[in-house]
């Protein structure tokens, strides 16, 4: 903190993922997540460029070699793709994303201050930050949102409800679910880059408890 005359609290880091996700128990299964299926996640992922017909990807940059192009290059070979840099003077990528630039890939990163349940409070609700580049969700997903609406901050139904949204967001409305994280570090459109956003958001969640708790 950086108030005069009062002390930090001493806290420590207890999980990369934070036990307020509502599918915390299921997490490590994703396949994004889970060793065992990548090499069958690999190799479905390249069946699915091969039929596309997508073999190169330009990655837009204004370095020379940076550091992230070279990352994605190693991650995007075995997949039988290709990865050109092409070096460039480039619009801001805030500028792309508020036009609805489809083109963009781009995101960055940053340690996420809200829990799953307070993202879909605050981002995919109608009306929050989903306004932008609408993808319509499934009624399922909006008559549990109601029901939300009629528990209790914190409660058990509150776990209940969400973890079915979670679920649903994950499973049926990807890959057109959009984020647009209100703290603005991340603008992440995955039906154009085919990210899944729920596993994302919760990898870089941060949770502190104090020691002895």
């Amino acid at each position: 903190t950086s108030v005069p005359g009062v002390d930090p609290p001493n806290m420590r880091q207890i999980s990369f993922f934070g036990t307020a996700d509502p599918n915390y128990d299921d997490v490590l299964d994703y396949p994004c997540l889970d060793w065992g299926q990548k090499e069958a996640q690999q190799e479905m992922a390249k069946q699915v460029f091969a039929e596309k017909g997508v073999d190169t990807i330009e990655f837009l940059t204004e370095e020379a070699e940076p550091q992230i192009v070279l990352i994605v290059q190693q991650q995007m070979e075995p997949l039988g793709v290709n990865i050109e840099i092409v070096q460039s003077e480039l619009t801001s990528a805030r500028e792309q994303a508020y036009a609805c630039d489809y083109q963009l890939f781009w995101f960055g990163q940053a340690v996420a201050s809200k829990s799953p349940v307070e993202i879909i409070n605050q981002v995919f609700r109608p009306g929050a930050g989903f306004e932008m580049c609408q993808a319509e969700p499934p009624q399922e997903w909006l008559d549990l949102l109601a029901e939300l609406d009629r528990v209790g901050l914190g409660s058990v139904e509150e776990k209940e409800i969400t973890k079915q949204m979670d679920t649903i967001m994950r499973e049926s409305w990807n890959p057109k679910v959009p984020i647009r994280r209100p703290d603005e570090f991340q603008i992440k459109w995955n039906y154009v880059m085919n990210v899944d956003p729920i596993a994302t958001g919760k990898f870089i969640q941060s949770r502190f408890v104090a020691p002895g708790k």
